[in-house]
């Protein structure tokens, strides 16, 4: 059941509201080649393909777990430098979360809704002073959150129709989840460090700080 996220979906192809859809959404619109947007009655679901698309299937889900690889990377390397739980693990979770949003063949709106988990623990950290500010993830996702509702359900039939002004709509909305992803990760990699590892860093700097006038001095 734990990854029942990823094997129940193994044979769908990709849905429009994706990331991963977003350029075969537009050739669709363009019609610069065959891409089009279909309804799949095996599984109920509009789906989108063209040239290419067989590509993005078959990279897509292994792409998502490089993705989840390196980041529970960057969180274990977080923690091994000193950083707290506390302040690893509300963006460790919220980044794979993300990740797994922003690197899926599947782009159904309720995905959306599982970033409040870790958008609440980590304002409740940062209210408790043990965790950085969320601030800036929190508006992201309200902005998110308020795109994909102009996605679906109020807009859908636009979106599949390709109007032009929906798919910017969806566009953006898919832009602002690497954007999202990007914090988390740049958070995940200057989690703050311990005392000691600052210590020897201060040390390891006047070292050099020391040779270097040491140089100058014989120069």
């Amino acid at each position: 059941n734990v990854f029942s996220f990823v094997t129940e979906q193994a044979t769908r192809g990709l849905q429009p509201e994706a990331p991963v859809s977003t350029f075969f959404m537009w050739k669709a619109y363009t019609q610069v080649d065959w891409s089009v947007v279909f309804y799949d009655q095996a599984i109920l679901s509009y789906e989108v393909a063209g040239p290419g698309s067989d590509v993005a299937l078959a990279v897509i889900t292994p792409l998502l777990a490089v993705v989840v690889l390196a980041i529970t990377l960057l969180g274990i390397r977080a923690t091994r430098l000193g950083a707290t739980m506390s302040e690893v693990f509300p963006v460790l979770a919220l980044a794979l979360t993300i990740a797994l949003i922003a690197f899926n063949k599947v782009g159904s709106p309720q995905y959306i809704a599982w970033l409040a988990v870790p958008l609440v623990l980590g304002i409740l950290n940062s209210a408790a002073g043990t965790g950085r500010s969320f601030r800036m993830p929190a508006i992201l996702t309200l902005v998110i959150a308020a795109l994909t509702q102009l996605v679906y359900p109020y807009f859908y039939k636009d979106v599949i129709f390709l109007n032009p002004v929906m798919l910017g709509v969806l566009t953006l909305r898919n832009v602002l989840e690497f954007v999202l992803l990007g914090w988390a990760i740049v958070a995940l990699a200057r989690a703050p460090r311990s005392e000691a590892e600052d210590g020897m860093a201060r040390e390891t700097d006047d070292a050099s700080e020391t040779a270097h006038a040491r140089e100058s001095i014989k120069e």
